[in-house]
C-alpha cells in the first residue's frame, strides 16, 4: 500500500470528517480515491480499530448501503472468497434487503472464480488469487453475471497459514464495480486472528462501497 505519512493522514482524516466522503476529501488533497482509501485502511490496521465510525448501531453501515442503493434503484451482488459469504449473510439478515440485494457468489477455489465470475485463468496465473487484478475481475464478473448494478469482491489470506513474505497473512484485496463503468480496487493488510481478519475485511468492503456510492 501507499507509504503511511502521518501529516497526510491527519489532513485526510480532517477532510473526511468535514465532507463525509473519502473520495471528496482525497480530491481536496490531490490524492486518488485508491490512495486515500489505502492510507485509511493501513492506519486502521496498525491501530487495530476503525478511524471512521459510521452510524451508531452494528447494522448501520448495511442500512446506509441499502439506502444508497435504493435511492438509485440499484441492486447489489457480492463475490466473496476468504469471507465465505459473510457479507451476504449480514445483508440478508437485514429485513427488507431483498429490495436491494440480488445475489452472492462464494468463489473459494480458483476454478470457481473462473467458472462463476469469468475471472481469466491468465490473471490468476500471473497475479494470484489474492491480488487487486483478481479482485477487480471478480467485481466486474459479478456485474456481468448478475442483474446487479453494484458489486463488491473480497479475496485475502485469513491465516493462520498460507502467508508468504510477498503476501503475508492478513493481506486482503478488494474490488468494487458499478454499472456506470466505475471499477476500483484496493489492498490492505489487516491484523488479528482468522475470524478478526475476515470480519474486518467484510467491514472494509462495505465501507468502500458506501463511500463509492457517495
Amino acid at each position: 500500500g501507499p507509504a503511511l505519512d502521518a501529516n497526510t493522514l491527519l489532513q485526510l482524516l480532517a477532510a473526511v470528517q468535514a465532507s463525509g466522503s473519502i473520495s471528496q476529501a482525497g480530491r481536496e488533497l490531490g490524492l486518488s480515491y485508491r490512495h486515500a482509501w489505502g492510507l485509511l485502511q493501513q492506519a486502521e490496521a496498525l491501530l487495530g480499530q476503525p478511524l471512521l465510525v459510521r452510524g451508531r448501531g452494528r447494522g448501520s453501515a448495511l442500512t446506509e448501503l441499502g439506502d444508497k442503493l435504493k435511492a438509485r434503484g440499484w441492486m447489489l451482488a457480492t463475490a466473496e472468497s476468504c469471507t465465505g459469504g459473510w457479507v451476504g449473510q449480514l445483508v440478508t439478515a437485514l429485513p427488507g434487503s431483498s429490495s436491494w440485494y440480488e445475489r452472492g457468489f462464494i468463489t473459494y477455489a480458483n476454478d470457481a472464480k473462473i467458472e462463476m465470475l469469468g475471472v481469466p485463468a491468465a490473471t490468476l496465473a500471473s497475479h494470484g488469487a489474492v491480488s487487486e487484478e483478481t479482485a477487480s475481475a471478480m467485481a466486474s464478473g459479478a456485474l456481468a453475471n448478475s442483474h446487479a448494478q453494484a458489486t463488491l469482491a473480497i479475496s485475502g489470506i485469513a491465516g493462520p497459514g498460507g502467508g508468504t513474505p510477498q503476501k503475508p497473512v492478513g493481506l486482503v484485496c478488494y474490488g468494487w464495480a458499478l454499472a456506470d463503468g466505475t471499477l476500483i480496487s484496493s489492498t490492505c493488510r489487516l491484523g488479528g486472528n482468522r475470524d478478526e481478519i475476515r470480519s474486518r475485511a467484510v467491514a472494509a468492503s462495505l465501507r468502500g462501497l458506501i463511500d463509492l456510492l457517495g
